[in-house]
């Protein structure tokens, strides 16, 4: 579950990104600077604006991008820092499919159904995670959204499903 949402783009017709907003980038880039100007307004050096600044810079640095191009036939994750991230490639023919699954954070049953015994309870919150079955590395989870922005993940993994022409299992 990434603590950013994942923006969906359209390169051409046959090349999908997901990736984080440059926007919520220099949203906490700009916050790393104010938090880093009290060092200017109160010369006494205090440790916790330092550890604040460090890690706003470290979240703003962070990378999720996922890139689904037809034309090499294969699904590119980067994750973590820019400099230092973790790079999967996946190519198509070992792609079986591709999954949208609900779930509910807080407890142990799945997608909550009419049955009374798997109503939502006070501060659990209904999750959609979409995710590749692999041959290879097994389930990737590509994105994890809030019940709220189910439709938009759907419309985004049946065009993906497409491009990469495998189908799409929606639990």
């Amino acid at each position: 579950m990434s603590f950013f949402n994942l923006k969906f783009i359209r390169k051409s017709d046959s090349h999908y990104v997901l990736t984080i907003p440059l926007f919520s980038r220099m949203i906490i880039l700009i916050f790393a600077l104010a938090v880093a100007s009290t060092f200017i307004i109160d010369p006494r050096f205090s440790l916790l604006p330092v550890i604040i600044t460090i890690l706003l810079i470290i979240t703003a640095f962070y990378e999720e991008h996922w890139s689904f191009n037809c034309e090499t036939n294969e699904v590119i994750s980067r994750f973590g820092l820019i400099f230092f991230n973790r790079k999967t490639v996946v190519d198509f023919k070992k792609i079986e499919n591709f999954q949208i699954e609900g779930f509910v954070r807080g407890s142990m049953t799945t997608k909550p159904e009419n049955d009374d015994t798997k109503k939502k309870k006070l501060f659990q919150t209904e999750y959609f995670k979409f995710s590749l079955q692999n041959s290879e590395f097994g389930e990737l989870t590509i994105n994890t959204v809030k019940g709220r922005e189910r439709e938009k993940l759907q419309i985004y993994a049946r065009q993906i499903a497409e491009i990469c022409e495998k189908p799409l299992k929606e639990n």
